[in-house]
């Protein structure tokens, strides 16, 4: 693993924690304080909010698990005969 994988995977992990902290413990509790949401409204709400968080963490997991995959050693440069 080079640092660019290592960098990517670090950003990538860190926009993933931002996605999930902000939706459970931002928009999940407020929307049952907008006027006019009723439970069964929020709850419908959560459902398409979450089944979308849950596509992008499995892109997410993706991208993290290929960047820290082991990669192919880099080519060794031919030596001249001499």
């Amino acid at each position: 693993m080079n640092t660019t994988s290592a960098a990517m995977a670090s950003a990538v992990t860190f926009v993933w924690l931002g996605m999930v902290l902000a939706i459970s413990f931002l928009e999940a509790p407020l929307k049952f304080r907008a006027p006019g949401v009723t439970i069964r409204v929020g709850l419908g709400i959560g459902r398409i909010v979450f089944r979308a968080l849950n596509l992008v963490e499995v892109f997410l997991a993706i991208v993290v698990t290929g960047a820290l995959s082991p990669s192919a050693p880099p080519p060794r440069p031919l030596s001249r005969p001499e």
